[in-house]
């Protein structure tokens, strides 16, 4: 691909559109907190507390955008060899 993928198939999403794409991710802290409970034992969750304070807090600086940046067949899009 020429450019930017991203720019190419970014598609803006609206945060209302689902519950769990787009929008301010302080939103996202009691779901946060309760992966982190779930992952003690098997992550660093100190470490992972103290990244997410420091994500939580980014502006932000363009729209939403939805992209899948797992390329697996079902979800990859080909068209004349490309």
């Amino acid at each position: 691909m020429k450019g930017n993928p991203a720019a190419q198939v970014a598609t803006p999403t609206a945060p209302s559109a689902a519950t769990n794409r787009g929008g301010d991710l302080r939103s996202r802290d009691a779901w946060m907190e309760e992966c982190l409970e779930r992952g003690d034992g098997m992550l660093d969750v100190s470490w992972l507390r103290r990244t997410w304070r420091e994500l939580r807090m980014l502006p932000r600086t363009a729209v939403d955008v939805m992209t899948h940046g797992d390329l697996i067949p079902g979800i990859l899009l080909v068209a004349d060899g490309r």
